[in-house]
């Protein structure tokens, strides 16, 4: 298993090494599912909007798509009512899991208001695919999500992905993309706070051809019951 505190360390190293000043975050849930998790779901990088220069965060005490407020000075939501949450959490459900059970995070730690205002992108891509391959290494999902075309390009890179597809998921040129990694499937889709395409009607058919017919049933079990118990 992978020593947290030495991930943490050498995060910390390549951040203050790097000159960010926005923070960095790595997990968005507990580190043991670095050891065992069903699946994994990965974004680019954090959102920099409240950052501050000091602050690290290595994981956190549950999932931060169920438990956190993401309201910032600009927009505000209920808690855990953020679309990026809304969208992850029916992501989790058409996959048959537990927010809980996911191994979640960000390809690259470093916070930054938007990714084309990240210095040095191309050396954080290779510093968090360097971090990531160690990650799954001993957490063995059996299923990788990732969202933004970068984060998908930045597996597609190392020679990981093989069988790699693309599906139009009927909303302007934007797509779904699966592939394997050895015997794991990988799915790569947009950036679901821009484009909440979970659940919606319009691009089921891109979301069954890249999971499969059982995402649709699980997600509808999955309403119903939170229906049913609100």
């Amino acid at each position: 298993m992978l020593e947290k505190d030495a991930v943490a360390k050498l995060i910390e190293a390549e951040y203050r090494n790097r000159g960010d000043r926005r923070g960095w975050r790595l997990l968005y849930c507990p580190w043991d599912l670095t050891a065992n998790a069903k699946a994994a779901f990965i974004g680019l990088n954090p959102g920099g909007d409240e950052g501050k220069a000091d602050h690290g965060e290595i994981d956190t005490a549950g999932s931060a798509y169920k438990i956190e407020d993401w309201s910032t000075s600009r927009r505000k939501f209920l808690p855990d009512q953020s679309p990026l949450q809304l969208q992850v959490r029916r992501l989790f459900t058409g996959l048959g899991l537990e927010s809980e059970e996911v191994l979640a995070g960000n390809l690259v730690p470093f916070r930054s208001p938007d990714w084309k205002s990240l210095n040095q992108r191309p050396a954080a891509i290779r510093f968090g695919m360097d971090l990531w391959e160690r990650i799954l290494s001993t957490a063995t999902p059996e299923i990788i999500v990732v969202i933004g075309k970068q984060t998908w390009e930045a597996f597609l890179s190392r020679g990981h992905v093989r069988d790699a597809k693309a599906h139009s998921v009927n909303w302007k040129n934007y797509v779904v993309r699966r592939g394997l990694i050895k015997n794991t499937k990988i799915v790569g889709l947009p950036h679901l706070s821009r484009f909440p395409i979970i659940g919606r009607t319009a691009n089921d058919e891109a979301i069954d051809w890249a999971f499969g017919p059982e995402f649709d049933a699980n997600l509808a079990r999955g309403l119903k019951a939170r229906a049913t118990q609100a």
